[in-house]
């Protein structure tokens, strides 16, 4: 059953028990709301990060002009040195995957696996997601940072010269991705109240293997490089200055730049110099 009455100021058509107002006024509130919806997404991924990032620039600027009295911009000498110069390239060139093979397998070492299922739960759609990383928690913030992070890991992996160390501003927020991953499979028992260890794993929601794994894990990469690996170059130092190859009037060292430590290890009031390591920028 169908019924429609026309009126100049109203148009409802009937059908069933369902009213539709399809009156031009409704049109026009409808064409207001979505105009309203889209300044409001503009304004959101737009205009605010562009009103941020105009703070943040105006800044940097202020804080360079009082300390240098001149009206320095960091980012655009950055660019123009590193991107257009190439002047990064000087100390070695590393290919797009570095960051991807090395730079975040150091930096997340022990926690890659829990890291992978978090960072990946909040990256990819949920449609293409395997039931297990569905579980996870993945609100909208921590899926809004996994894309940040993602398009800044790719920027910087386009640099002609990349180093872990260029992402360690990153780690925290890195390692917020383990925690949901690693608190799924914590499960708190009565007996944190008496034992110390176990009360200690309860605070942290941290599972015991995960617990053990993640405290003494790094232990053995931390003795063998401080005990082993980079001796020699500390050593030959502490040799050098305790006079067992005779007296010292000066040192040259014909060495890559910070091989070795200098006057930290010396304590010697002798002339010396070292192979430096500065960008040629002339």
């Amino acid at each position: 059953m169908s019924a429609t009455n026309h009126s100049p100021s109203m148009d409802i058509s009937c059908r069933g028990d369902m009213l539709v107002d399809v009156s031009p006024s409704r049109n026009r509130s409808h064409v207001s709301q979505d105009f309203h919806r889209l300044f409001d997404c503009v304004s959101y991924f737009i205009a605010k990060p562009a009103e941020s990032s105009a703070v943040v620039f105006g800044l940097t600027v202020l804080v360079d002009y009082l300390f240098t009295g001149r009206i320095l911009i960091p980012a655009v000498t950055f660019l123009h040195r590193n991107v257009i110069w190439n002047v990064s390239s000087f100390y070695g060139a590393t290919n797009v995957t570095y960051h991807l093979v090395q730079s975040l397998p150091i930096m997340l070492f022990p926690v890659w696996w829990w890291f992978g299922e978090g960072f990946l739960a909040c990256l990819l759609p949920t449609t293409v997601l395997p039931s297990g990383l569905r579980k996870l928690d993945r609100p909208e913030r921590m899926r809004m940072l996994a894309r940040a992070l993602t398009f800044t890991v790719a920027f910087l992996s386009m640099s002609p010269h990349s180093e872990w160390r260029f992402l360690h501003p990153l780690l925290p927020a890195l390692l917020i991705f383990a925690l949901p991953s690693i608190s799924q499979r914590f499960t708190p028992t009565i007996l944190g109240c008496y034992r110390l260890g176990t009360a200690i794993r309860q605070y942290t929601r941290f599972g015991k293997r995960t617990f053990f794994l993640c405290i003494i894990s790094p232990v053995l990469p931390w003795i063998y490089l401080n005990a082993f690996h980079g001796k020699s170059q500390v050593e030959v130092m502490n040799v050098l200055r305790k006079g067992d190859l005779g007296t010292m009037s000066g040192l040259v060292v014909l060495a890559p730049c910070h091989s070795i430590p200098w006057m930290s290890h010396l304590h010697t009031d002798i002339p010396g110099w070292f192979l430096t390591c500065e960008p040629p920028l002339q």
